[in-house]
């Protein structure tokens, strides 16, 4: 059960931390098309958040204290790859999109989870997919202006 406990907080946090990134990354671009994908991709970050507490809940679990800290880091990097250049934002955002379906994916292979949180990670997965392609879309769409 510990594992089951500290694996579901962790995805938990990580989503707050991707969440706040692209909340941050926002402001740096005026095109209308990037700050609708960046607000997309926050808001199904939520979304994951919003799962993930579900379930914790669902299994009677207790969820920690710590996601703050990981939304206050999600802001740092936000800050740091605004900074960086916008092609270097995107590759950013799909590194840390690469970590989550990698870390998820090594979950669902070590902890026994249930088939109701085998399900919820599996979909979480498809959407970080989902965003990477879009990030490397966005990447591409910078290098020909």
């Amino acid at each position: 059960m510990n594992k089951i406990v500290l694996s579901l907080n962790f995805m938990y946090c990580m989503e707050r931390f991707a969440t706040q990134i692209y909340r941050t990354q926002k402001p740096a671009f005026h095109d209308d098309s990037l700050v609708k994908q960046l607000q997309d991709a926050s808001d199904n970050e939520r979304t994951h958040v919003e799962k993930l507490r579900a379930q914790i809940k669902k299994l009677k679990l207790n969820s920690y204290p710590f996601g703050w800290l990981f939304q206050s880091a999600g802001v740092a990097l936000g800050v740091i790859t605004r900074l960086s250049g916008k092609r270097n934002l995107f590759k950013a955002d799909t590194f840390v999109e690469n970590r989550a379906v990698k870390d998820y994916s090594a979950f669902l292979k070590v902890v026994p989870f249930d088939m109701d949180t085998v399900s919820l990670i599996r979909g979480i997965i498809a959407e970080e997919e989902f965003h990477i392609a879009n990030w490397k879309k966005a990447v591409d769409s910078l290098k020909k202006k």
